[in-house]
C-alpha cells in the first residue's frame, strides 16, 4: 500500500492567513482567459509558475519552463514562498454549498510514494494523454517541486483524520482561500508526532483510488523512475508526490456529471442522427432548470438503465429531451464495448456508451477532434447559459458517477473516457507546495 509521509510544506509568506490572490484551480481547468485573470491577480500568483503563457519572443517551448523556473526560484530567494519549520501533515478542509445544502469535505495533505501507482497500491480510472503528461514532466524537471495535489480516495471506518477534524480548534488554520465558486479552503497543520503516526498507520492499510490528477500522478512516477535510472538512490524525495487523501465515506464528497457540449461545427442535426441510430428521444415538459435536469436524468436512468439528456435551443426556447435505448439495443451496444476489451464495469457506464457511440460513431469524433468540437462542463447553470445564448449548439447531459462505480472500474484495471468524473470542489494549486530540495 502507498507510503504516506509528513513533510515541510512551502507556504506563501503573508501577513494575512488569506492567500486568495495567490492560489488558483488546477492547470487543466484553466482556459486562456481564466489563466490570464489569475496572472493579473498578483505577480506571485501560482499560475505564473504552474501555467506560464507563451510569449512572442519565445524561441522554443522550453522557454516557458525556464521562465517558470526563474519565477519560482525568485519567490524562494525573496522568501515569498518559505518552508515550514517542522514536518507536518496538513488537514485540508473545503466548505461549500451545492444544491442549497451546506457541505464540508475533509482530507489530509501529505506525500505519497508515486511508485505505488506501478505497484498497485494506487489505482487509476481514467485514460491519460501524452500532451499533458509531457507538459507536466517538463515543468517538474524545471521546478523540482509539486505545486498542486493529486486527489486520492480511500475508505474505512475509524479514520483518525475525520476524528481529528471533530476535535481540532476550527480557528487553528494557517492559510485560507475563497475560490471563484464560493468554496472556502482552509489548511491546518498536524505537527504532533503521535497524531501523524496514527494517521500514517491507518492509511498504510488502505488502497488508494485516483479521483483527480491522473496526468500529474503518471508524471510523478515517470520522474521518479527517471531519477532512479540516472543513479539517484532508490529512496528519496524524487519518489514522492503531493496528495490530498480523502475518505470517500463522508457526505461532503461529491461527484458531478461531466457534460459534453457540442460546438456548431459538429452539432447540426443531432436529433435526427440520434434517432437514426436507434435512440428514443422524449421531451421533458417543464422549465429547463438545473434541478429539473438532475431530476429527469436520474429518474430516466433508474427506469431504463441507460439515459442521457439532450439540451438545445428550439426557436426561442430551451428544450430538454431524454435519450434512451430499447433494452436489446442497449445490450448490443454494451457487447460491442466488451468485444473491444472493456470490462462490464466500464461497458455499463452511460459515459462510455456516449463517448464510443454518440461522439465516436454518430459524430465521427476521435480523441484529437473531440478537443476541437467538444466543450466539457460540469456546471448545469453554465451549460444552460451557453445553450441559451447559442454560444454552443447542443449539450449531451450525463448523470454523475458514484464513488462505487469509480472503485469498480479501478479494481478491474480499466479506464473510463477522459473527463468522466468531476469531483467537486476542485482543490487549489499553491495552498501548500512540496519542494524536492527543501521539504523532504
Amino acid at each position: 500500500m502507498p507510503d504516506v509521509r509528513a513533510f515541510r510544506g512551502l507556504l506563501y509568506s503573508s501577513e494575512s492567513r488569506d492567500v486568495t490572490p495567490l492560489v488558483a484551480p488546477p492547470y487543466d481547468v484553466l482556459d486562456e482567459s481564466r489563466r490570464d485573470a489569475y496572472l493579473q491577480k498578483s505577480p506571485f500568483n501560482v499560475v505564473h509558475a504552474d501555467l506560464p503563457p507563451k510569449r512572442p519572443e519565445d524561441q522554443s517551448e522550453r522557454d516557458r519552463y525556464e521562465r517558470a523556473k526563474q519565477t519560482y526560484e525568485g519567490w524562494l530567494k525573496d522568501r515569498a514562498l518559505a518552508p515550514s519549520p517542522k514536518e507536518a501533515l496538513y488537514l485540508a478542509v473545503q466548505t461549500y454549498s451545492l444544491g442549497g445544502a451546506a457541505l464540508t469535505r475533509v482530507g489530509v495533505v501529505g506525500l505519497v510514494d508515486a511508485l505505488s501507482l506501478q505497484q498497485g497500491g494506487i489505482l487509476p480510472h481514467e485514460r491519460t494523454f501524452e500532451g499533458p503528461k509531457k507538459d507536466r514532466l517538463e515543468l517538474l524537471r524545471s521546478l523540482e517541486a509539486h505545486l498542486s495535489q493529486i486527489f486520492l480516495l480511500y475508505r474505512g471506518e475509524g479514520d483518525p483524520t475525520l476524528e481529528l477534524w471533530e476535535s481540532i480548534g476550527k480557528d487553528a488554520y494557517i492559510r485560507e482561500a475563497l475560490d471563484a465558486d464560493g468554496t472556502l479552503h482552509r489548511l491546518y497543520p498536524i505537527e504532533n508526532p503521535e497524531a501523524i503516526g496514527r494517521i500514517r498507520a491507518f492509511l498504510s492499510k488502505k488502497r488508494m483510488y485516483v479521483a483527480d490528477g491522473h496526468h500529474r500522478l503518471e508524471t510523478a512516477l515517470t520522474y521518479a523512475k527517471e531519477r532512479i535510472e540516472a543513479g539517484a538512490p532508490l529512496e528519496g524525495a524524487h519518489r514522492y508526490t503531493l496528495a490530498f487523501l480523502c475518505n470517500m465515506d463522508q457526505p461532503g464528497l461529491k461527484i458531478l456529471g461531466y457534460h459534453r457540449l457540442l460546438k456548431p461545427s459538429c452539432g447540426e442535426g443531432i436529433e435526427e442522427r440520434l434517432t437514426k441510430a436507434g435512440f428514443a428521444l422524449t421531451e421533458v415538459d417543464e422549465a429547463v432548470t438545473p434541478e429539473a435536469i438532475e431530476t429527469a436524468l436520474l429518474d430516466s436512468k433508474l427506469r431504463y438503465g441507460f439515459s442521457f439528456g439532450l439540451i438545445e435551443k428550439d426557436a426561442s426556447r430551451l428544450t430538454l429531451k431524454l435519450a434512451t435505448l430499447p433494452h436489446e439495443r442497449h445490450r448490443v451496444f454494451k457487447e460491442g464495448l466488451t468485444r473491444e476489451g472493456l470490462d462490464e464495469s466500464v461497458a455499463s457506464l452511460d459515459v462510455a456508451l456516449v463517448d464510443r457511440y454518440v461522439l465516436g460513431e454518430i459524430l465521427r469524433l476521435d480523441d484529437t477532434t473531440k478537443k476541437e468540437h467538444i466543450v466539457y462542463e460540469p456546471d448545469l447553470r453554465k451549460v444552460i447559459g451557453l445553450i441559451e445564448d447559442q454560444t454552443l449548439n447542443a449539450g449531451i447531459l450525463l448523470n454523475p458517477l458514484s464513488p462505487e462505480e469509480v472503485i469498480r472500474v479501478s479494481e478491474a484495471s480499466q479506464k473510463m473516457p477522459q473527463k468522466s468524473t468531476y469531483f467537486y470542489p476542485k482543490l487549489l494549486t499553491g495552498l501548500v507546495v512540496y519542494d524536492l530540495n527543501r521539504s523532504f
